[in-house]
């Protein structure tokens, strides 16, 4: 990605969080891994769909969601990554059908095992 791209995302009007060399082992269960090239951290659904919009078509794009089994390799990626967990975080029933539930990549397992 070129400096004009960067800058594009920067000033895209974004909620969330976009850094340069985020380091992976951060959020990985095992706490290991290199550095992704960029990071975006998006506020919701709407603010994580207007980043998409702002990523060059060769980008290439990794989403993450709490980073439970997840692995990075030391050299880390060169690409942009998109954190979810704070996005992505509602559990629903389905209106039609009430035994099934819909859930968005950000919610934790026990928190959806305690569901009501």
């Amino acid at each position: 990605m070129n400096m004009a791209d960067l800058e594009q995302i920067r000033t895209g009007g974004l909620g969330g969080d976009f850094r340069l060399r985020e380091p992976m082992r951060a959020h990985t269960s095992w706490r290991t891994g290199g550095v992704a090239d960029r990071g975006y951290f998006a506020k919701d659904l709407a603010d994580l769909t207007r980043f998409i919009r702002t990523i060059p078509r060769d980008e290439p794009v990794y989403f993450v969601g709490l980073g439970s089994n997840l692995l990075v390799r030391d050299g880390g990626l060169r690409a942009t990554v998109i954190f979810t967990h704070w996005a992505l975080r509602e559990i629903a029933l389905d209106q039609a059908d009430p035994s099934l539930i819909h859930v968005q990549a950000g919610v934790a397992s026990p928190k959806l095992a305690r569901h009501p």
